[in-house]
């Protein structure tokens, strides 16, 4: 539990200590970090895993069960709202890692809905995000409000709209498929 950028380092060290690691999402900040820690683990003989616990959520997996019943038919888009609390961003603090790079904000909220439509929809093909409402913060730093992701996965489309809040924290997920929607 630990920021996201030193996550690779650690679950190394411990895998070379001959530990099995289960590490806070996400896994690593870049799919060549992420490779280099399996690869480690794999070497070593040992399991790595990573925290996606929303995919095992009540409501998800009622609607996992619905979707394996076919009443929906096939299942061909999924779009998904996730609401972060604006009150949980660290705006006084702008050496916090959420405001190290552009896609920071990301490495926090992201791959919780992101590892549902995963669940959902298959592998990440490709994607295009728009951001908007930025919000300047100490230090010249800035972070976006807004974020809409388009994919296309390998079973289908999928879009998701992750929005800093002063709301509060709100998780829709809409199956449409060929019969119906959930």
């Amino acid at each position: 539990l630990t920021p996201p950028q030193p996550h690779v380092k650690l679950a190394t060290d411990c895998i070379s200590l001959g530990c099995h690691v289960f590490v806070e999402k996400p896994l690593g900040v870049s799919v060549d970090e992420c490779r280099t820690l399996t690869e480690a683990a794999a070497r070593a003989g040992r399991v790595i895993g990573v925290n996606h616990q929303l995919t095992f959520a009540p409501a998800l997996t009622g609607l996992m069960a619905v979707i394996r019943s076919r009443k929906l038919g096939r299942v061909n888009h999924v779009n998904m709202t996730f609401t972060v609390v604006a009150a949980n961003v660290p705006e006084r603090d702008p050496s916090h890692f959420m405001f190290q790079s552009f896609g920071s904000p990301m490495l926090e909220a992201g791959p919780h809905p992101f590892s549902v439509i995963r669940r959902l929809m298959g592998k990440l093909k490709a994607m295009s995000t728009f951001v908007s409402g930025e919000v300047k913060i100490a230090g010249g730093k800035s972070y976006y409000k807004n974020w809409l992701c388009s994919m296309v996965c390998e079973r289908g489309t999928a879009q998701l709209h992750i929005s800093f809040t002063l709301g509060t924290k709100d998780v829709t997920v809409h199956a449409l498929g060929e019969d119906g929607t959930a």
